[in-house]
């Protein structure tokens, strides 16, 4: 399963220390922007949505993937979110509609966080003038008449067939136009959170509403702020020096205020602020180039070489030669 999916884009997960599970690349932008809207201007929380690891799974976010990332006692990473929809019908209930698999991971690292009943309905609330406006813009024939939740279903609904008699339910005129409306909102989404009220392409821009679904996910995520800790400014001092296993003690010795540095050139100088002859570094003797033996010599005191080629036909093999008539085979001589 693992080979078949963790593609080269998905092993980041492998990673990453917290880390978002979605199901589509666009989806992943939309969230991002609300990320964003949900750090305001604290610029840490800004700084945490740029870098988190958003990792679209392509399908809806399964077992396998979170049982890779974050078994139980063996995980890889510190945190891990997983955003699915609910594709229910019926009134929203966590126990209900999160995964039943949820519960062999540790809740402390892993939480799934549920769209109800998919993402464009379950963000609406709160940004209609957002969404009528990406709405708008990828269908600018077909407008919504009124942009409720209910409306916003129907129009991004996908065709599901009738069960035990009932009616089936037919494709909704935008489900085919998800990835174009989420691109479009997550620049309005973007253009809304930098500014809390201007204009962008002749749009009024309001500030956004982050769903209280993701407004939970983010603070999931976001590492919890250390306390403060009131330190002593008496202590602080100590600190100043580095403990005695980091440093050798010689490098704490004054330095005289009155040096000459014009005298660091004069011989003298240093002849007197040599150090012990008893603890100084024995010096390594200089061996005159007269007493050294010379290179002629060397060569000279080489082996001649051997011509390996002689007494051997052309192509033959280095070891091979010639056979003398009369003489034994491997014999060295006549003898």
């Amino acid at each position: 399963m693992t080979r078949l999916h963790l593609d080269a884009s998905r092993s980041s997960a492998l990673f990453a220390e917290r880390l978002l599970l979605v199901e589509g690349v666009t989806e992943g932008a939309v969230v991002r922007e609300f990320g964003r809207a949900w750090a305001a201007d604290d610029d840490a929380k800004q700084a945490f949505i740029d870098a988190l690891s958003i990792v679209p799974m392509g399908t809806k976010v399964g077992q396998w993937a979170v049982r890779l990332l974050a078994t139980h006692g063996a995980e890889l990473c510190t945190k891990l979110a997983i955003l699915r929809d609910s594709d229910s019908d019926s009134p929203f209930d966590n126990a209900r509609d999160s995964p039943k698999w949820l519960a062999e991971h540790d809740p402390s690292i892993v939480q799934a966080f549920i769209s109800h009943p998919t993402l464009e309905p379950a963000i609406t609330a709160g940004n209609e003038h957002l969404i009528a406006a990406a709405q708008q813009s990828v269908d600018p024939e077909h407008p919504l008449a009124e942009v409720t939740v209910e409306s916003v279903r129907a129009y991004f609904g996908s065709r599901r067939a009738g069960k035990d008699g009932d009616e089936g339910v037919k494709e909704g005129r935008g489900a085919r136009r998800k990835a174009e409306f989420a691109l479009t909102l997550a620049a309005l989404l973007r253009d809304a959170t930098d500014s809390d009220h201007g204009s962008a392409d002749g749009i009024s821009i309001t500030p956004v509403r982050v769903p209280d679904h993701l407004r939970n996910l983010f603070d999931f995520l976001y590492p919890a702020t250390p306390e403060s800790v009131a330190t002593d400014p008496a202590a602080d001092e100590d600190v100043t020096e580095p403990p005695a296993w980091l440093a050798p003690d010689h490098i704490w010795d004054e330095i005289p205020d009155n040096i000459d540095w014009d005298d660091l050139y004069e011989p003298a100088f240093w002849q007197e602020h040599d150090s012990d002859p008893e603890t100084a570094e024995p010096e390594t003797d200089i061996v005159d180039a007269a007493e050294a033996a010379r290179w002629d010599d060397l060569l000279l005191a080489r082996p001649a070489q051997q011509n390996h080629a002689v007494d051997r036909d052309p192509g033959g093999w280095p070891t091979a030669r010639v056979p003398i008539p009369g003489q034994w085979p491997g014999a060295q001589g006549n003898a």
